[in-house]
């Protein structure tokens, strides 16, 4: 139960976050006074506006599984009232009509990225990183990441902090999880320091952690939750030995592990590869309609 409360807790801290953004970006459109400067702070807004609506659904509904009471006082923000939701609202309903006429997955916005990476003391150079080995695979028509999100994030096979996770929305786009209170405030140096410490993965520095969380969108792509979801619980018993300790445990971390000996032109096992093409070339999981 401790567990469950503190996930809670962690689902209530992103809820407030985003309501303190959507509160100051509010003021903010109201006292600009340059129209480009206003219509990119009502792009912020309403990006940020469906991002709301996501986490208040991931609290309702993980209240509902674990049986918690939702506890509304604790989501409450100084400064984000009536007016303000109102629009956050309407924002979001745009965003949902808008997509669903459009019925196409739009990429990873990375200006906006760098943008909130910022808002949450995650240094330029450390931003960059993660973006640009995003942009190089979306580029490539090789993964499409649709949102992103900040806070603390664990790893579900060790129950270590993560430092990035490629996770599901309830609608089935891929987000990129990234972990603030381990990156937050540290130089590109220092963060590359830490991911050499830790021995049981391949990454040796951030650019191949991000390398290792694009082999699991690449295996993600194209697949419905539910392929997804077959695709994981049908190769988590699939792990290959000689590569690490990771991807002896598991066949979804074994395909990521893949993704970074290939960055490094290295050798890969033959159970690997076979593992890797069969769930990121072919339509094996495919679910016919």
């Amino acid at each position: 139960m401790y567990e469950a409360e503190q996930k809670q807790r962690a689902y209530e801290r992103k809820i407030r976050e985003s309501k303190r953004i959507l509160a100051a970006y509010d003021e903010s459109i109201k006292n600009a006074d340059d129209e480009a400067i206003k219509k990119a702070y009502q792009n912020i807004f309403n990006k940020e506006s469906v991002k709301l609506k996501r986490r208040e659904a991931e609290l309702n509904n993980f209240c509902d599984k674990t049986g918690l009471l939702k506890r509304s006082d604790r989501v409450q923000k100084y400064g984000f009232g009536m007016s303000t939701a109102q629009k956050a609202v309407q924002a979001n309903k745009k965003a949902v009509a808008k997509n669903a006429k459009k019925s196409i997955i739009k990429s990873l916005d990375i200006d906006y990225f760098m943008l909130m990476s910022g808002s949450h003391q995650i240094l330029p150079e450390v931003a960059d990183v993660i973006s640009s080995v995003i942009n190089e695979y979306e580029k490539k028509g090789e993964i499409f990441i649709f949102d992103m999100s900040f806070g603390e994030f664990f790893d579900p096979i060790t129950g270590r902090p993560a430092l990035l996770q490629i996770d599901m929305n309830k609608y089935g786009l891929l987000v990129i999880n990234v972990n603030d209170s381990l990156l937050g405030n540290k130089t590109l140096n220092e963060v590359d320091e830490m991911i050499k410490n830790i021995k049981i993965n391949l990454p040796e520095n951030l650019k191949e952690v991000v390398i290792h969380e694009c082999g699991h969108a690449k295996a993600y792509k194209g697949k419905t939750a539910k392929e997804i979801e077959l695709m994981n619980n049908d190769i988590k018993d699939k792990g290959v030995e000689g590569i690490s300790e990771i991807a002896k445990a598991d066949g979804a971390e074994c395909i990521a592990e893949v993704e970074v000996l290939l960055s490094r032109n290295s050798h890969i096992p033959q159970k690997a590869k076979e593992l890797y093409d069969m769930c990121v070339k072919s339509n094996k999981y495919k679910i016919s309609k």
